[in-house]
């Protein structure tokens, strides 16, 4: 199947704010349970909430964390985070 070329975006990336963390919240949960769904199950879904995916504020404190917007709502979000020192 071969799908057009994207041209044009309707989303914007920036980089995370304070006053985004609510919305991280709320988005983060349902990214893993709709996306990681076909791979593990709701108990381990459920237990890696928090320790392993969730909003590290410390990125976005040091500015280093992103989202990505579309119109006015975060629809995706993500950090590498730097594990040097």
């Amino acid at each position: 199947m071969n799908r057009p070329a994207v041209t044009t975006t309707d989303w914007t990336p920036r980089l995370a704010r304070q006053e985004d963390i609510r919305a991280l919240e709320v988005l983060i949960p349902l990214s893993v349970r709709t996306l990681q769904a076909p791979y593990y199950s709701s108990a381990q879904m459920e237990s890696a909430l928090g320790p392993v995916f969730g909003v590290d504020k410390q990125l976005i404190w040091d500015g280093t964390y992103f989202i990505v917007e579309q119109g006015t709502q975060i629809i995706g979000c993500g950090a590498r985070k730097n594990t040097r020192y």
